[in-house]
């Protein structure tokens, strides 16, 4: 954990480590790995934990905290993670974690932090898990309807009829009537 330089023993710096005596370079020996930590005075690399919500880049003095909206990537067979990305639409992140954003709703934005993503789907239109827009995939034929949040096609009962509430004589129905 210590260097030696004209006379003088000095701390190997945080991010570094120190694995054998008689050290006379400030990087000691060598640069504290990916998904690893080193404290100054460090003899050898920490793991970082197999925690997702902590990363440590190469040359960590300490685990960094995956921030809000991201999550943990590059993990290091038993050792922890490396990085963090940008959670990306569709999904959601929580405490280093990526979920997928529920059937029925929609992210279209990245960074999200809640299982509530953007919204819930468009009546006359379905929304699968993972959907990024609000009209993702339209209902269909006159068989099936879709109200507001829906997750995939209702099918008609015998004896009702689709209606749209939209008026612009669409294919995507979103309501269901009894003939009468």
């Amino acid at each position: 954990g210590y260097y030696c330089q004209f006379g003088q023993r000095f701390v190997c710096s945080g991010g570094t480590y120190g694995a054998s005596q008689s050290l006379s370079d400030p990087q000691c020996s060598g640069i504290c790995p990916a998904g690893f930590y080193c404290p100054p005075g460090s003899t050898r690399p920490v793991p970082c934990g197999g925690h997702r919500n902590k990363y440590c880049p190469e040359g960590s003095s300490h685990p960094h905290s995956v921030l809000l909206g991201h999550y943990a990537v590059q993990e290091v067979k038993g050792a922890g993670f490396a990085a963090q990305k940008l959670c990306p639409p569709g999904h959601y992140c929580i405490d280093g974690v990526k979920s997928i954003c529920p059937a029925g709703r929609f992210g279209s934005l990245s960074g999200s932090t809640n299982s509530s993503c953007s919204g819930v789907c468009e009546a006359g239109y379905y929304c699968p898990a993972g959907s990024i827009t609000s009209i993702q995939m339209a209902c269909g034929g006159v068989n099936v309807y879709c109200p507001s949040a829906s997750s995939q096609p209702s099918v008609v009962s015998i004896g009702y009829y689709t209606a749209s509430s939209n008026n612009d004589n669409s294919s995507a129905f979103d309501d269901y009537k009894q003939q009468t």
